[in-house]
């Protein structure tokens, strides 16, 4: 299976093959090959690094999905305490706390 983006090349080389695409040093299907993505995934990227080159970030797929599951999360939990009428402060604490953790850790892991 192969690796994802972000495993397999730093924020800083995915913006220099961008940034020889849009100087015409590369060609496009030399890069896909080299980042072994699908043009539709190129062009997302590289809308991204036109609109702000310094904002660009390949780690953007894990976060959404990450929030995208807390989301659901949240919803479930409101979902729940609604239809019973309890006070919704305590759990969203606890689940505010295990968030964070979560997020530390996928932060220490993504940069290891």
């Amino acid at each position: 299976m192969a690796q994802q983006l972000h495993k397999r090349f730093s924020t800083q080389e995915a913006k220099m093959l961008l940034e020889k695409y849009l100087n015409e040093k590369v060609k496009l299907v030399y890069i896909l090959e080299i980042l072994k993505i699908k043009r539709s995934r190129f062009f997302e990227l590289l809308k991204q690094f036109k609109s702000d080159p310094d904002d660009l970030s390949i780690q953007v797929e894990v976060a959404k999905q990450f929030l995208l599951h807390w989301k659901v999360k949240i919803m479930e939990v409101e979902e729940y305490y609604c239809f019973w009428k309890i006070s919704l402060y305590p759990c969203l604490t606890m689940l505010l706390a295990t968030m964070i953790v979560a997020i530390t850790a996928m932060m220490v892991t993504t940069t290891a």
